[in-house]
């Protein structure tokens, strides 16, 4: 009889080991790029957001030639707020937005009125912010409406 030999077919455990740790490489760098990508993402929509309410409080300015009182705050966006004039009452053509706005970090976007002294007068202008990712007021990570002096 005669036997034949035959080459036995299939990977060495190194083989395996070496595509196993090529695919853990590559999910690594992919989940990485997504990470990344989705965080500017979430910085883009908030940027986006600050500028809806930036809008939605030049539409109150111009319908009621003011802007909204710190304590009104950007809830009299959404909601009709107390006027002690039915004049001004009467000029509210509101909401100016749909709810109140939170940023892609489940923060509030926050709003005061500031002292704009760069064209020779003193006049209150809005500054409408989110937190940032990391939540916090006042950090570098802050997406203001306005630009910081220098």
């Amino acid at each position: 009889m005669n036997m034949r030999k035959t080459a036995r077919r299939g990977f060495t455990l190194i083989e395996v080991l070496l595509v196993l740790l090529i695919l853990g490489m590559l999910a690594t760098v992919g989940i990485v790029a997504y990470s990344s990508t989705r965080e500017g993402a979430k910085k883009d929509t908030a940027n986006l957001l600050v500028k809806q309410v930036e809008s939605a409080m030049e539409r109150f300015n111009i319908d009621l030639s003011r802007y909204p009182a710190e304590d009104e705050g950007i809830k009299a966006l959404v909601e009709k707020p107390q006027f002690s004039d039915d004049k001004l009452a009467e000029k509210w053509r509101g909401p100016y937005l749909k709810e109140d706005p939170l940023d892609p970090w489940n923060n509030p976007i926050k709003y005061s009125l500031v002292d704009d002294t760069s064209s020779g007068t003193t006049r209150k202008v809005p500054h409408i912010w989110s937190m940032g990712p990391d939540g916090q007021d006042g950090t570098d990570d802050d997406i203001r409406s306005w630009t910081e002096a220098k």
